[in-house]
């Protein structure tokens, strides 16, 4: 991969592809969380060497003590995003069982071949730098980082859809919309940020039906783009 443009080179060198034997069992990955006990499913990655070195794909078939067996993928989102990823893996599993393809992959990549010279139309918010903040953050104690799932019932959800009516409001939301308001909240109150603290949530967005014209079903590569709100931590 060369890093000037983040252009893939096809130069045949294949994959790398392992397979390795476990004294675990499925059942030890309760709900597949990502942690790092589950990254050791997918190939160790050096990073060490510039983005012009890594891997495009690596792939993990791992066979477990009780008989299970996990296929671990690893994939460079500047070759595709995670729709395609899931695509690729499934294209894959179709033809190893000797299905017809459903969706054929479309690799035409110029559809998103940006333009020379860059003509911006309106001011990109997603990509200028977080904002300042008002506060000083503390750093003299190391943080430990947890990994959990949350899993929200229909009635919490119904709840928080009728906290969002609340004064009046008459708009309504999406569970979507509602929820990330809500985590988007949660977050700046557990980082104790002042009311006037200006804050910017990264919602990754798949743009395949959302450009016009759409692009072609099975387009392989990467069509996620960024929305960025911009809000007060209040």
């Amino acid at each position: 991969m060369r890093t000037a443009a983040s252009r893939s080179t096809c130069n045949g060198e294949g994959v790398l592809f392992v397979e390795a034997e476990t004294a675990s069992v499925v059942a030890d990955f309760g709900d597949f969380a990502p942690t790092l006990e589950l990254k050791q499913l997918i190939p160790a990655v050096d990073y060490s060497g510039g983005l012009s070195t890594y891997p495009l794909l690596v792939l993990q078939v791992t066979h477990f003590k009780c008989g299970g067996v996990s296929l671990g993928v690893g994939m460079q989102h500047h070759a595709a995003d995670g729709f395609s990823g899931l695509h690729f893996v499934n294209t894959w599993s179709d033809m190893a069982r000797g299905l017809d393809l459903t969706i054929p992959p479309f690799i035409d990549r110029t559809l998103l071949r940006a333009r020379d010279p860059p003509q911006p139309a309106f001011h990109h918010v997603e990509y200028r730098p977080p904002p300042a903040m008002k506060t000083a953050v503390e750093t003299s104690k190391p943080e430990s980082t947890a990994v959990s799932i949350f899993k929200l019932t229909r009635d919490q959800l119904n709840t928080l859809k009728a906290k969002a009516k609340e004064g009046g409001n008459i708009i309504s939301y999406s569970t979507y919309e509602m929820l990330a308001g809500h985590v988007w909240r949660s977050t700046c109150k557990a980082r104790g940020l002042p009311d006037d603290q200006e804050t910017k949530l990264y919602i990754a967005t798949d743009g395949r039906s959302r450009l016009h014209p759409p692009i072609p079903p099975g387009y392989f590569g990467n069509v996620i783009f960024t929305a960025t709100p911009n809000c007060s931590s209040r």
